[in-house]
């Protein structure tokens, strides 16, 4: 599983043992103990680790928790999707990107901790998480990928960092319990589609004065667009049925 890594699988627990980083896998080329995800309840790693490869844990299904080693600084694209027993997870300091696929349809995750300077969440990160009611994304973070957050139905609330300058497209679409949101940044364009679907949507808010607010009011159905957004793509507020006003 590495170069100076090796791996053991005895009563449902796997461990991995040895030092430094893991190998990459992808969808095609799953690991060889992947044959097996379906029976590993528990997987012990080596405090030695340094990196977690793409795919490592993909469809792990009866894996409940894990505890990543604090020496981990980088975790593939992957690596936990379809861990749909999973319900808490820690990230360590010195991780500093969450790459693309690693929660998605993770299904019962509820809690994550990110403990470091992350800039990054990468494409459906948290995608169909939908037991996933909060997340605290750290001030570090500048760049949200598109369907970061895409069906995660029991979320209700968020704050978007400050360097984000960019919702991307489908970031919140069919996050059906999410009621509010707030920008701290300073917003350049909306992508397609960031909020279809978001039928409990009641508030946005981003800084400055009143011109530049972004707010969505179940009572009023209006939306005002920030003005320094310069772009919005087609289908932003699909589905938002209530809305029967816009102000640009």
């Amino acid at each position: 599983c590495g170069v100076s890594l090796t791996y053991s699988i005895e009563r449902n627990i796997m461990r991995v043992t040895g030092e430094g980083e893991m190998y990459n896998y992808n969808s095609d080329n799953l690991p060889p103990w992947n044959l097996l995800s379906d029976t590993i309840e528990k997987v012990e790693l080596t405090e030695a680790l340094t990196t977690i490869g793409s795919y490592s844990f993909h469809n792990f299904s009866k894996l409940t928790s894990i505890s990543i080693p604090s020496n981990i600084t980088s975790i593939g694209d992957g690596a936990f999707q379809l861990c749909t027993s999973l319900t808490t997870i820690t990230i360590p300091p010195k991780v500093t990107s969450l790459g693309e696929f690693l929660f998605n349809d993770c299904s019962d995750l509820e809690s994550i901790d990110i403990q470091g300077d992350v800039t990054e969440i990468g494409k459906y990160c948290f995608g169909s998480c939908s037991s996933l009611a909060a997340i605290i994304i750290p001030s570090s973070v500048e760049l949200i990928e598109s369907n970061a957050f895409t069906n995660c139905r029991r979320l209700q609330s968020i704050t978007i960092p400050s360097k984000v300058t960019k919702i991307e497209e489908c970031l919140f679409e069919n996050c059906r319990s999410i009621e509010s949101i707030e920008i701290l940044g300073d917003l350049e364009a909306i992508g397609k589609r960031s909020f279809a679907f978001c039928t409990s949507l009641v508030l946005i808010t981003v800084p400055g004065s009143n011109s530049n607010q972004l707010q969505f009011l179940s009572n009023s159905q209006m939306v005002t667009i920030p003005s320094k957004v310069s772009t919005i793509d087609e289908s932003l507020f699909e589905g938002c049925s209530s809305l029967s006003s816009i102000e640009i």
